[in-house]
């Protein structure tokens, strides 16, 4: 028996650490059935998943070697109780305020995730780690639920200023290609 929980231990902190690059890459239709969502990889991009037991929100696509320059997207409970929408947009921009300095606000905007309205952000600001001139363009939405926690969605593009342009197209192709799914009962 305590060789079973050594064996046990040890499996999980061997997968609980394991390296970034061991995380699982799709080049297809990501489906998370855990927080109802889907979206479509673009070809040629990798998204990166934590293995489990690690939890499962989301994934990331790195854009270049720059660690700086990636997409991510996620499904989390909202588990701080932002009442609306705006609030939790508030408070992802407040915290990226905290991180940089000359924080500028360039658009705001009311889109759709699927069916879902959310609320799109594009901030102008210099990374105060590196010193770069950065942009990140956050879409966030809202699913309420009755009688419990509702679900956040978060998709971002976090990348300099100069590769924006080229950036942005990925993440378009990645909003558009959003889709609401039924949640597990």
């Amino acid at each position: 028996m305590a060789k079973n929980i050594i064996l046990f231990l040890c499996a999980f902190l061997y997968v609980g650490f394991a390296p970034f690059d061991q995380s699982k890459s799709y080049a297809y239709r990501h489906s998370n059935s855990e927080y109802g969502y889907s979206v479509l990889i673009p070809k040629g991009l990798k998204a990166r998943i934590d293995p489990p037991p690690l939890p499962q929100h989301g994934f990331r696509i790195n854009l270049s070697t720059d660690a700086d320059c990636f997409i991510w997207v996620d499904g989390s409970y909202n588990t701080l109780d932002w009442v609306n929408l705006q609030e939790a947009v508030d408070s992802h921009l407040e915290w990226l305020k905290q991180e940089s300095t000359d924080y500028v606000k360039i658009r705001e905007s009311l889109v759709r995730l699927d069916r879902l309205q959310a609320q799109r952000s594009i901030v102008r600001y210099k990374s105060s780690t590196t010193g770069k001139w950065m942009l990140q363009d956050l879409v966030l939405a809202l699913r309420e639920r009755k009688s419990e926690v509702g679900i956040l969605y978060t998709c971002g593009l976090k990348t300099l200023e100069s590769r924006y342009p080229k950036d942005k197209e990925l993440f378009e192709k990645i909003i558009k290609s959003w889709e609401l799914r039924s949640l597990p009962h």
